[in-house]
Order: structure tokens, then C-alpha cells, then sequence
């Protein structure tokens, strides 16, 4: 099985509200369709068509959030109106989602977050992932997405919920032989990308992330989550928690055909994160160190 992470900045110009990269989306939802084809095809795919999808919310999200202070939770009563404007414009994103993939022959259907999940203070505390097995086993792919969502602690009542944060419990619950963060840059870079900087092949731990590393222009424009360094943190829980079973791939889903070869098991261009491993006897730094070869 495939999870894959849409981000806003590829879908969306993250600098100005409502603006969809609908040619880019098209792209990749077509690349999408073109794996899970593939799979069904070759018979690997055990659990329907294989594949759950997450969005970021782009500019329709973040904008808006950014302005009003979503982030930091309740504030006062005029803030509730713009709670309930991120929630609408984020799913007039994700309906265009869904039907860049049912135009690519993709039957797809949304899982709006806050229906599968309780928040408190911050942190998910409940995840129900059956409505995303039911989905699969119909042969329909779900897709979900970043959102405003409530929480039970009485000192925030709502806040932001990030796609990165979805993709930990679907990795959990899913166990996904890979799962992918399609970006707007080749994946974790040692300096700013208009500064030449290069790829980091691979991560093991948020401070392998350098303090100039940035996800690109796009990116850093309207950002009300927690930017390369909370993806990577995120991407790090996942390894830990899938193991040896599975991949785990920051790649830019800005180049054609990328997205569709990484689904697909092939070597492509990006950053592998994976989570550091207890090493046996007392040769752990030897043991990162085969760690790492094994996974270049």
C-alpha cells in the first residue's frame, strides 16, 4: 500500500488565496491513477486499490488561518466565523482533489478529519481508521486533508490539524509498505534551494534537518503549521513505527513521472527518513552507519 502526502504547495500557490495549480494536480492525480493501476494489475495489492491520500490545505487553508490566528486555538468570538470558512474552502480543495481523480479513473471519496478523530489540547487522543479500510475494501481510494478541527480542552475548542499529523495515525493503522510527502523541493535540502542547496539523501533525526534547510518559496509564504522540520518529525514517527516493513520518501512531486516511479518502488531523487534503531553490543555508532548504507 501506498500513503501519500499532497502538499498544499504543489496543488496550491500557497500565496494567494484560492489559487489552484489545477494543471499540477491534473498531473498527479494522473500519475497516482497510473501505480494503482499498475499494482491492481500485477495482483499486489491486497486491500483494494492500495492507496490513501492526504492534502495539505494550501491556500485555501492556510491564508485565512494565518490571519485570523487559528492556530493558537480560541481566542475570542469573531475568530468562529473564520473556523467555519477555513473548514468550507478546504473542501471545495479537497472536492477538487476528488475529481482530478475520478477525471484520471480513480474513484475516490473524502474523509473530512474531525469524523474519524477526538483532539485534546493539541495532540490527537482517538483515530478510527475503519471508514478508510471500508473505503478500500469497496475498491474506492479515501482521501482526507489538513483542517480546522475541534478540541475538547476548554482553553483552545478548535485548532490546526495538519495533514502530516493524519499521515502518522494512517501509518499506524495501515502499516504502508511506502509513504510518500510529495513537496515542492527534492526533499530535505542543506541550504535554501535558491542557493544551490542540495538534497540530504537521508534523515535520521529532526537535527539532521539544517537551520537553513526550506521547502521553497511557495512553502513559506502562509504557513500556520510546523514547516520541514515538523514534516520531518512526523516522517520519523512513521519510520519508527513501520520499521523495516516500510519506506518512508520526502521527494518533489513537482517533477513528472516522480510521484507515479516512487509509488511504484522505483529510485527516485529525494530524501529516505529513517528512524534510528537501537544498535546490539556496544557498537551503536557502527550500527547507524550500516544503517545508513543499507538505505542509500
Amino acid at each position: 500500500m501506498n500513503l501519500i502526502k499532497l502538499g498544499g504547495s504543489i496543488i496550491t500557490d500557497k500565496g494567494r488565496l484560492y489559487s489552484l495549480r489545477g494543471q499540477e494536480l491534473d498531473r498527479l492525480a494522473r500519475e497516482i491513477a497510473e501505480a494503482v493501476q499498475a499494482e491492481m494489475q500485477k495482483g499486489r495489492s491486497r486491500e483494494g486499490p492500495g492507496a490513501i491520500i492526504v492534502h495539505g490545505a494550501g491556500s485555501y487553508g492556510h491564508v485565512l488561518a494565518k490571519r485570523h490566528g487559528l492556530a493558537a486555538g480560541y481566542k475570542g468570538q469573531g475568530q468562529l466565523r473564520w473556523v467555519a470558512r477555513v473548514q468550507r474552502d478546504v473542501r471545495m480543495l479537497d472536492g477538487c482533489v476528488i475529481e482530478a481523480l475520478e477525471n484520471a479513473g480513480i474513484a475516490a471519496s473524502a474523509i473530512p478529519p474531525g469524523a474519524v478523530l477526538r483532539r485534546t489540547d493539541g495532540a490527537i487522543k482517538r483515530f478510527d481508521a475503519s471508514i478508510f479500510r471500508a473505503y478500500l475494501e469497496l475498491g474506492i481510494v479515501p482521501v482526507t486533508f489538513g483542517d480546522v478541527v475541534l478540541d475538547t480542552d476548554a482553553r483552545h475548542r478548535f485548532g490546526i490539524l495538519s495533514g502530516d499529523d493524519i499521515m502518522v495515525e494512517l501509518a499506524r493503522a495501515f502499516s504502508p509498505k511506502r509513504v510518500i510527502f510529495a513537496m515542492d523541493v527534492d526533499g530535505v535540502l542543506d541550504g535554501p534551494p535558491d542557493a544551490g542547496g542540495k538534497v540530504v539523501p537521508i534523515v535520521s533525526r529532526v537535527g539532521d534537518v539544517p537551520s537553513t534547510a526550506s521547502r521553497g518559496g511557495r512553502s513559506a509564504v502562509a504557513d500556520v503549521t510546523r514547516g520541514i522540520s515538523g514534516k520531518v518529525a512526523r516522517a520519523l514517527e512513521i519510520s519508527k513505527a513501520l520499521g523495516a516493513k516500510g519506506r518512508v520518501m520526502l521527494i518533489n512531486g513537482g517533477v513528472e513521472g516522480r510521484l507515479r516511479d516512487a509509488m511504484m518502488g522505483k529510485a527516485v531523487i529525494g530524501t529516505r527518513v529513517i528512524a534510528p534503531t537501537k544498535a546490539k553490543g556496544n557498537g551503536s555508532a557502527k550500527g547507524r552507519k550500516g544503517e545508513r548504507k543499507r538505505g542509500a
